[in-house]
C-alpha cells in the first residue's frame, strides 16, 4: 500500500471509532477529551493522506 492509502485507511478507522463512540454509544464526562482526540486524530490523518496523495500526483520539480 502507498503511504497516502495507509493514512486514509487509518483516518477512516479513527473517524468510524469516533462516530460510534461519540454518537451511538455516548461517553462519560471524563472521556470527552479522549473521544474527541480520536476524532481530531482522524481528521489530521485524512489531511496528511490527502497531502501525500497530492504530492504523488504532482511531484515538486
Amino acid at each position: 500500500m502507498r503511504p497516502d492509502q495507509i493514512a486514509l485507511t487509518i483516518s477512516t478507522a479513527l473517524l468510524a471509532v469516533w462516530f460510534v463512540w461519540a454518537c451511538v454509544i455516548g461517553y462519560w464526562p471524563g472521556e470527552g477529551l479522549l473521544v474527541h482526540g480520536i476524532g481530531v486524530a482522524g481528521v489530521v490523518a485524512a489531511v496528511v493522506g490527502q497531502r501525500l496523495r497530492d504530492r504523488s500526483k504532482f511531484p515538486r520539480k
